[in-house]
Parts: structure tokens; C-alpha cells; sequence
């Protein structure tokens, strides 16, 4: 069975579950790495003339502050992080932020990628409806990958993406 067959296969398997907040509280205690901190990320737009709110700014460890903000009026935003090395992804939790625009985050996919310049493989989650705090999602078994995104539908076009921090949970796959 070659790579390539073995990460199909493994795809095809993995199902994604939601995190209760105790769920998500456990994950942030458990020791396992944010392989997502300080990486490379981007986004298909950047807000602000002031104050930028770059891609990067939801891998900076700053859960309160800053955040990743896309144009409004933009059909289809998203953001992603670039992870570097291939992992076996275990869990994904985004803050969102507190104040009265946090009702922009909903209807939004997480997406898993291994991709390299001869194939990619995508495994995916929609969030529907709005989310308060944070969102969580873990994975069984663990996806492979080496970009994570966020991306609202296609059709979205009436609110930005904005995403306080990102953080993806996993070890280094073998």
C-alpha cells in the first residue's frame, strides 16, 4: 500500500466531533502542542487602515488581542496556516472574540489539508450557527496535514471572517 493509499484510506475514516467547552478545556490542559503557534499564515484579505489585522495575528498565542480579519462584503473569506512539517491533527479550537461582533463567526468550515505539489486531501467540518467563545472540534483518527483553514461558504458575503487565535493540536506524523 503506498502513502498516498494509506492517506486516502485514512480520510475516508475520520470523523470529526465537536467539543463541549469542558472538552476544549481539557485539550488546552493536556500538554499537546500548538503546532500552529508562530506559523506562516494567510488569509484572502487583510481589514483595517489603521490597525492591520493580519493573517498572522491568530497564531501569535494572543488569545484576548489582535486577530486576523478579513475585508467586509467579501464573497467566500478565509484564512489558513501553513503548519510546515505533516501532522496527525488531534484537535482544533478557535477563539472568537466577546464583544458584540462575535456574532460574525457561524456557518464556517475547518478544514484539514495534506498537500503537496502532486495531490491534496481535504478533511472537513461545518460549524453552523454562531459561536460564543470558542469552538472546538477533535478528530478520529487524526487527520494528516500541513495547512489548516478556516473559510466561510461561497454564498457568504454579508460579514468578514475574523478569528482571535487558532490553535491546532497534534504531534508530528510518522
Amino acid at each position: 500500500e503506498s502513502l498516498i493509499d494509506a492517506v486516502v484510506s485514512d480520510y475516508k475514516e475520520t470523523r470529526a466531533r465537536k467539543l463541549t467547552p469542558p472538552e476544549i478545556n481539557q485539550v488546552l490542559e493536556s500538554g499537546v502542542t500548538n503546532v500552529a503557534l508562530n506559523k506562516a499564515a494567510s488569509q484572502s484579505s487583510t481589514y483595517g487602515k489603521v490597525y492591520k489585522r493580519h493573517a498572522h495575528n491568530a497564531v501569535d498565542g494572543n488569545r484576548k488581542k489582535n486577530m486576523a480579519h478579513t475585508k467586509p462584503k467579501e464573497c467566500g473569506p478565509w484564512w489558513e496556516v501553513h503548519l510546515g512539517d505533516v501532522y496527525d491533527i488531534q484537535a482544533i479550537i478557535i477563539f472568537n472574540k466577546k464583544d458584540i461582533f462575535g456574532s460574525r463567526l457561524g456557518d464556517f468550515f475547518i478544514e484539514v489539508e495534506l498537500k503537496d505539489e502532486n495531490f491534496s486531501l481535504n478533511a472537513h467540518v461545518y460549524s453552523e450557527g454562531r459561536v460564543k467563545k470558542q469552538f472546538g472540534v477533535s478528530y478520529q483518527p487524526a487527520p494528516k496535514g500541513n495547512v489548516v483553514r478556516v473559510r466561510k461558504l461561497e454564498k457568504t458575503c454579508d460579514s468578514p471572517l475574523h478569528l482571535i487565535q487558532v490553535e491546532v493540536y497534534g504531534t508530528l506524523a510518522k
